[in-house]
């Protein structure tokens, strides 16, 4: 798999070819990659982050997933790990309850079918929305799992094992 240069100006590779690259030197490239093909594309700062005073109710976002991409119905929830990084038991969670991946999965791809609602207002016609959740590492970059959902926005032919 080949990368634009400038999709992939973050990278640090050793002489072992072994990709070295900080989580944000890696959410930086995915970021790139992702505006580039027309993704919208949010970053949740964790809770430490969170406003704080006398009238500021706390909420905890540990463990929420840290790239959220949206375009054309489909949502992906990304959590970026180092190689040898740890994906911690509220990250689990979370991803779970956004997308269902369960643990030991790398990717998880939810499809809702097209649709009719009915209200009191009339009858609306839904499109309908895929979800994907994933645990993405630099050697997805090398693989192709991360270029294949962004250009593709589903998982076709990619494996769904080996966190």
């Amino acid at each position: 798999m080949t990368f634009d240069v400038a999709m992939t100006s973050h990278l640090r590779i050793d002489n072992d070819t072994r990709l070295l690259i900080s989580e944000a030197e890696f959410q930086a490239t995915v970021l790139d990659m992702a505006q580039s093909l027309g993704w919208y594309c949010h970053h949740e700062y964790g809770s430490q982050r969170a406003p704080r005073g006398r009238n500021m109710r706390q909420i905890t976002n540990k463990g929420f997933p840290d790239l959220v991409l949206a375009k054309d119905g489909i949502t992906i929830y990304a959590e970026l790990k180092t190689e040898k990084g740890k994906v911690d038991k509220d990250q689990w969670s979370w991803l779970n309850r956004l997308t269902g991946l369960q643990k030991g999965q790398t990717v998880c791809q939810r499809r809702s079918t097209e649709g009719v609602n009915v209200s009191d207002s009339g009858v609306h016609i839904t499109t309908g929305y895929t979800v994907i959740g994933a645990i993405w590492r630099p050697r997805d970059l090398d693989n192709g799992v991360i270029d294949t959902l962004l250009r593709e926005g589903w998982c076709r032919g990619i494996s769904t094992q080996g966190v």
